[in-house]
C-alpha cells in the first residue's frame, strides 16, 4: 500500500468495523496512556513538562508499534498548566510511576439549585474558585500562557499524526454526559454516590439544565462539523454508570444518553463509546440499537460474552495486560488470534484496559502483538 493511501486504508477500517462489515485485516487501536513515556528514555516529569520530548514518546511510540489510531498522543495530563493554577489534586509520583488525582469535589450539596440557576456563575465564583484556591493574577497569566502552549502542541500532534503518520484522529469533543460531569468533575466519586439518595431531585433538574445549556449545542456543533479526519463522528466516556443500579442507570444515564443517540441516528453518524468498568448490566439498553451507530471500548467484560449479547455493536478491546505482561510472545500472539478468530467483523484490536503501569505490558510482547494484527488475514 502506498504511503500516500495509509490514512483512505485505515478510515477504511475502521469505517468497515462500526458498520460491522468484513475487513481485509482487523484494525489496531492504541489505549496506551502513561506506559508510552515508560517505554521510553524519559521519566514522567520530563515527559510531561516538555512538549518537544512528549512529541518524541509519542512519534517513537508510533514507529515501534505502527497502531491505526490512538487513543492518546500526550494530551491527557497538562501538568503544566495544572501547575501553574496551583492546583494540588494531580501530582507525579517518580517512585511509584505514576500520576495521582485526589478525589475531590467542587460543589457542595446544597449547591445544585445554583447550578440549575446560573451554572456559569456558579463556575466560576464557587467551582473555580475552590479548584484552585490561591489563585494570583501572575498565576492566572501564567496559565493563559500555559494552556495556549498546550493547544499548541495539541494541534501540532494532531497534525503531525493526521498528516505524516497518516492516523485518523479520535473526536475531539466529547459528548459527555451530565451525570459524568458531577461524578468526575464537580461532586466526586464519594460525594456523588450519596447525593443519589439525598438529594435525587435536586441532582436531576441540574443535569437537566447542564444537557440543555451544554452537551446538546455541543453535539449539534460536533455534528454538523467536518469529521472526516476521525474514525468516528464523536465521543462519550463512560465511567459514573459503574456506581449505578440498572435503574439508577435509566434514570441519570440513558435519559441523556438516548437523546444523543437518536441525534447522531438521525444525522447518520457514529459515535465511540470508553466505557471503564463493566457495562453487561445494561447490555438490555443497547440491544435495538441500528447497526453501524456505536463503537465501544469494553475493558472489564467478557468480550466474547458481549459480542454474542450485542451482535449490533462493533466492540473494541479485549487483550489483557496480564498476558501482554506477564505472558510469552506466542503466549500474547494466540490469544490475539483468537480475539480476531472468534469476535470477527465488528471488532477492533485493542487492549482491555487503559495502559498505564510498567508492568501493564513488555514491549516484546507489544511488538510481536502488532506485528501479527497488521499481518492477520482472516
Amino acid at each position: 500500500m502506498e504511503e500516500k493511501n495509509l490514512f483512505a486504508e485505515r478510515k477504511e477500517l475502521f469505517d468497515n468495523a462500526i458498520q460491522i462489515k468484513h475487513n481485509k485485516r482487523t484494525p489496531l487501536f492504541s489505549n496506551f496512556w502513561t506506559w508510552k513515556i515508560l517505554d521510553s528514555d524519559y521519566t514522567l516529569s520530563e515527559a510531561l513538562h516538555n512538549y518537544d520530548v512528549m512529541e518524541t514518546v509519542v512519534s517513537d511510540f508510533h514507529n515501534r508499534y505502527q497502531f491505526d489510531a490512538y487513543m492518546d498522543l500526550g494530551t491527557r495530563n497538562p501538568m503544566r498548566v495544572t501547575d501553574a493554577l496551583g492546583v494540588g489534586f494531580h501530582k507525579i509520583d517518580e517512585k511509584n510511576e505514576s500520576i495521582v488525582v485526589d478525589d475531590h469535589r467542587l460543589m457542595e450539596r446544597d449547591e445544585y439549585t445554583q447550578i440549575r440557576n446560573n451554572m456559569p456563575a456558579f463556575i466560576w465564583s464557587k467551582a473555580f474558585a475552590r479548584y484552585t484556591p490561591n489563585l494570583t493574577i501572575g498565576q492566572l497569566n501564567n496559565a493563559a500562557m500555559e494552556f495556549a502552549s498546550f493547544g499548541e502542541y495539541t494541534q501540532r500532534i494532531n497534525t503531525k499524526f493526521l498528516t505524516e503518520f497518516q492516523t485518523p484522529l479520535i473526536p475531539l469533543v466529547p459528548a459527555l454526559l451530565p451525570f459524568e460531569h458531577f461524578f468526575n468533575i464537580y461532586r466526586g466519586i464519594k460525594e456523588v454516590s450519596i447525593d443519589l439518595r439525598k438529594c435525587k431531585t435536586e441532582l436531576i433538574e441540574a443535569m437537566d439544565v447542564m444537557y440543555e445549556t451544554v452537551i446538546a449545542p455541543s453535539l449539534k456543533t460536533t455534528l454538523a462539523s467536518d469529521t472526516s479526519s476521525m474514525f468516528c463522528d464523536t465521543i462519550c466516556a463512560f465511567l459514573g454508570h459503574s456506581i449505578l443500579s440498572e435503574k439508577q442507570f435509566e434514570e441519570y444515564y440513558w435519559r441523556y444518553l438516548k437523546k444523543i443517540v437518536d441525534e447522531i441516528m438521525a444525522n447518520n453518524k457514529t459515535m465511540f463509546i470508553f466505557c471503564e468498568s463493566t457495562m453487561l448490566r445494561f447490555v438490555d439498553f443497547f440491544k435495538d440499537i441500528p447497526k453501524g451507530t456505536l463503537m465501544i471500548h469494553l475493558e472489564q467484560d467478557n468480550i466474547f460474552e458481549m459480542r454474542k449479547l450485542l451482535p449490533n455493536i462493533c466492540f473494541m478491546g479485549g487483550m489483557t495486560s496480564d498476558l501482554l505482561g506477564n505472558g510469552t510472545k506466542q503466549q500474547c500472539v494466540d490469544y490475539a488470534k483468537k480475539l480476531i478468530d472468534d469476535l470477527g467483523d465488528g471488532y477492533v484490536f485493542s487492549t482491555n484496559k487503559m495502559m498505564s503501569f510498567r508492568n501493564d505490558c513488555k514491549r516484546e510482547n507489544l511488538i510481536a502483538v502488532t506485528e501479527f494484527v497488521r499481518n492477520y488475514r482472516h
